[in-house]
């Protein structure tokens, strides 16, 4: 970052891996549960109803 253009020249910064993995974690879990109610109304279809109606 250029100090002539902006006021500060550096951006304070702290890296945590546990907070990497914690985000991680919770994104792919919010994911994954996402996926569980269309799936399970899919799964409640039979076949020959769900192609009739297309």
């Amino acid at each position: 970052m250029p100090g002539d253009v902006y006021f500060i020249d550096k951006l304070p910064l702290q890296l945590d891996v546990l907070d990497g993995i914690l985000i991680m974690g919770l994104s792919l879990a919010i994911a994954l549960l996402a996926t569980i109610y269309p799936a399970r109304q899919a799964a409640r279809l039979l076949p020959v109803d769900a192609i009739r109606y297309e």
